[in-house]
């Protein structure tokens, strides 16, 4: 036989409530759980109507149900309610009740409440986060679905199912490859099949074939794995990605199409540089043998030099559109690099050798210490050995200085640069010249620059093109007869 010891033992040691009510209602006895629950010693509840310690609200309908159980019936569900603790919190339980008769023959109610505040409040919180889930899957304008693992559908949303032209439940337990053309089937087949092998989120984009009409769609293949084993089912989501594809598509054809384009100007300027070539070498020629003809007039002579010159002119600008026209058609990331010591160092040891009768003198300073390297490659250094070679016809009969100086700069942005100066002292630049140098060489301007600055444009096209800069200003602000400078900032490379 259980000793009464065994039944007390039990009663203080249970983490549920257990206690004793009178026909009045009045507290009896209070098992020792309530102090870890509610906050009470049982002392403190003895004596006192149950009432006092229920949430307001609660009170009537268990003041019901004990009534009942004092007259008509002997046990009965409590239900759900709320105690309050001694701190004022709130906790919930649900209880249970059973009359009694004690040894005096008075009539008495047990009951037991066990305390359920966590798991209610996570059953609330899992319901406010269904609810929240529904609103988003049925307002969605995305195809949302939850596959299981043969493929048949579990749960649609109404957009998903119109697309269809269906509702969800008339959906709901078919087979997902059955609702696409055959060949478009086989493939979401094959798709699922690798979402449940490899256990890993998959994304589709394809062209599929709907009642409502041909559409491109993304889709998002992600495996339901429970305790990190194996995949339960699949969630899926598809977006319609019709207007973005078909932009792509458009701009991918105009993009070709301005490739092509691109290929027949060039085809049509090497057609016209070869044409030009063939009509003006003859007059080149005939200018030649009339001015070495030493019976010719003056006069003759001297519109012979200028047709010649003119002639050199067409063949700098045609030679000088080639080399912008190639430069442009390397993006700046992917660009050579350019020794510029090396280049300078060469351009200046050529005029020195071409021009053994000049006046002016050229003074180098180069860094020796340093990699001086820019970005351009071999479209810059043409530019540069054309641009100094015509700056040194230009200057060939001046009694003049040209300090060449190489220095390391950074730009507002922070930027690494190279920059070359041509000093040249006491001779100034007119300014109307000067502004028009430094000015890219724009085909879409109504007037070509002065023939005299035609080269410099096409340089400072090609280093704008490759993020630099020409510009000229006077040595002194305050007095420009000190001499004019010209400056480049080409963007320095470390490759």
């Amino acid at each position: 036989m259980i000793s009464d010891n065994y039944f007390q033992s039990l009663i203080e040691n249970t983490s549920d409530i257990i206690a004793v009510v009178d026909r009045n209602g009045i507290l009896t006895y209070v098992s020792p759980s309530v102090e870890k629950v509610l906050g009470y010693e049982p002392e403190e509840m003895i004596g006192k109507e149950f009432v006092s310690f229920l949430y307001p609200r609660d009170a009537d309908p268990i003041i019901r149900k004990f009534g009942s159980m004092l007259t008509e019936i002997t046990f009965i569900e409590l239900g759900d309610f709320r105690a309050i603790t001694k701190d004022g919190n709130v906790r919930i339980f649900i209880g249970k009740g059973k009359r009694i008769t004690n040894d005096k023959g008075e009539i008495q109610i047990v009951a037991n409440a066990t305390d359920i505040t966590v798991m209610r409040r996570t059953e609330n919180e899992l319901k406010e986060s269904l609810e929240r889930y529904k609103l988003i899957t049925e307002t969605s304008q995305d195809s949302i679905y939850v596959l299981d693992l043969d493929g048949t559908l579990q749960y649609i949303n109404p957009h998903g199912a119109s697309l269809f032209g269906k509702r969800p439940e008339e959906l709901i337990g078919k087979k997902w490859e059955t609702l696409f053309p055959t060949f478009a089937g086989a493939k979401q087949k094959v798709s699922i099949g690798r979402v449940i092998r490899e256990k890993i989120p998959i994304i589709v984009e394809e062209e599929a074939r709907f009642p409502v009409g041909n559409m491109w769609i993304n889709t998002w293949l992600i495996p339901v794995i429970i305790d990190n084993k194996e995949v339960r089912s699949i969630f899926g989501v598809s977006r319609d990605i019709t207007a973005k594809k078909e932009a792509e598509i458009e701009l991918q054809d105009r993009s070709l199409t301005a490739e092509e384009a691109k290929i027949k100007a060039q085809t049509y300027f090497d057609y016209l540089a070869h044409d030009i070539a063939n009509l003006v070498s003859p007059i080149m020629n005939y200018s030649e043998a009339i001015i070495e003809m030493g019976n010719v007039p003056p006069e003759a002579a001297n519109y012979a030099g200028k047709i010649i010159s003119q002639i050199k002119e067409i063949a700098t600008f045609l030679f000088n559109l080639r080399l912008l026209a190639e430069a442009e058609k390397v993006p700046i990331e992917e660009a050579e690099s350019l020794d510029l010591a090396d280049t300078i160092r060469d351009i200046v040891k050529s005029i020195e050798e071409r021009y053994t009768d000049r006046k002016f003198r050229i003074h180098l300073e180069i860094p020796k210490d340093k990699s001086v390297k820019v970005i351009g490659g071999k479209h810059l250094r043409n530019s540069l050995v054309l641009e100094f070679d015509r700056a040194a016809q230009f200057a060939k009969n001046r009694d003049i200085d040209i300090h060449f100086r190489i220095v390391p700069i950074k730009d507002e942005s922070d930027l690494d640069l190279w920059q070359i100066r041509l000093d040249i002292p006491n001779y100034s630049i007119p300014s109307r010249i000067r502004e028009s140098f430094s000015i890219p060489f724009n085909p879409d301007r109504r007037k070509v620059p002065y023939h005299s600055t035609r080269n410099l444009s096409f340089l400072a096209s090609i280093a704008e093109h490759f993020g630099g800069h020409i510009w000229f200003e006077d040595l002194d602000e305050t007095d420009p007869s000190k001499g004019s400078a010209m400056v480049i900032n080409l963007l320095r490379t470390f490759r």
